[in-house]
């Protein structure tokens, strides 16, 4: 079964004998389900490309077990599942495949420690703000983030962004890293926002050291100063000042 959006293409089969028609209706479904979820992050983002994604349906998986096919990045990105088990949902594989079709885009650049924090935050921001069409800081996420933010919070975390992962936990980690990109959108503009998640996820990067170089290049900060005019100072201090503000109670 195949489906597109735009750039993203999806492929879904069955790796059994004789696929049931519920099974095949799942391919259909799932394979539908995702060209729409990711081709709706590929057009925010503005990407000219999109690696593939290939989904292979087993039986012998857990409603929420993945697995990573390992292909290369210019293969695109493969996983496998059983879309028909008991509590299979949609959603978790999207945000999955979210993931790793962006990591493949760049080659792996947008994991690299330096750029990480973009990535866990766009992960937990795009969802929380229904894609970018609601405020994705609300009370609740604005406590989560200042409980899971350092008291020195700064540059040195963001360019050491796996240390703080490593000691905060990686759903803390995401949630502080979202409300940044949420604090941008809020206090310089959505279209700001817009611009430098395009810059920092949306080109597809050579896996070889003509990417690395140009990442070198254009660091997380030239590229915050570029599409918004802030700097980096101007974000941390704007993100410290949000997550301080006291909730008012609303009669």
């Amino acid at each position: 079964v195949e489906a597109q959006r735009g750039v993203v293409r999806v492929l879904a089969a069955a790796a059994v004998d004789a696929p049931s028609r519920a099974e095949t209706a799942a391919l259909e479904k799932t394979a539908r389900r995702t060209a729409e979820a990711l081709g709706a992050v590929a057009e925010y983002l503005g990407c000219r490309t999109f690696p593939p994604v290939f989904i292979v349906h087993r039986r012998d998986f857990g409603p929420e077990e993945f697995g990573n096919g390992e292909m290369k990045a210019a293969q695109g990105v493969l996983v496998r599942a059983n879309l028909t088990g008991e509590g299979f949902r949609d959603s978790a594989l999207q945000a999955w495949l979210l993931r790793e079709a962006l990591l493949a885009q760049s080659s792996g650049l947008a994991g690299r420690e330096r750029n990480a924090w973009v990535l866990d935050g766009f992960l937990w921001w795009w969802p929380q703000s229904q894609g970018g069409r609601v405020e994705a800081l609300d009370d609740a996420a604005r406590a989560a983030a200042r409980a899971a933010m350092p008291a020195d919070f700064g540059a040195t975390h963001l360019r050491a962004w796996f240390s703080l992962r490593q000691k905060i936990g990686e759903e803390k980690a995401r949630a502080l890293a979202g409300s940044g990109l949420a604090v941008l959108a809020q206090r310089r503009g959505a279209e700001s926002q817009r611009r430098f998640l395009g810059a920092m996820l949306a080109p597809a990067r050579p896996a070889d050291v003509r990417g690395w170089v140009r990442d070198v290049w254009r660091s997380p900060a030239a590229r915050l100063r570029a599409a918004t005019g802030w700097n980096e100072a101007d974000l941390l201090r704007e993100w410290r000042a949000a997550l301080a503000e006291e909730t008012v109670a609303k009669p």
